[in-house]
């Protein structure tokens, strides 16, 4: 439910490295960001980092899991 400059205000980072994290697969946000964005929204850190890509999952089904989540939301943007 946030805006994008609402979630750069919220989390306290920088909405360009949003709208990036948002456009770009390729892009791996910084530990800070991360835990930023875990910290906002409430969620666990280590499976965030894991879903950034900074940490190896040790659960099999987390990414699969993740991309069902991924598939099923709206782009920020909206």
């Amino acid at each position: 439910g946030f805006s994008m400059e609402e979630l750069a205000r919220a989390a306290d980072l920088d909405a360009s490295e949003l709208l990036v994290i948002e456009d770009d697969v390729h892009y791996v946000p910084g530990p800070r960001t991360v835990y930023k964005l875990a910290e906002t929204f409430a969620v666990s850190q280590r499976l965030l980092m894991q879903l950034a890509g900074l940490a190896a999952a040790n659960d099999v089904g987390f990414r699969q899991e993740a991309v069902r989540f991924a598939a099923r939301s709206e782009s920020v943007q909206k």
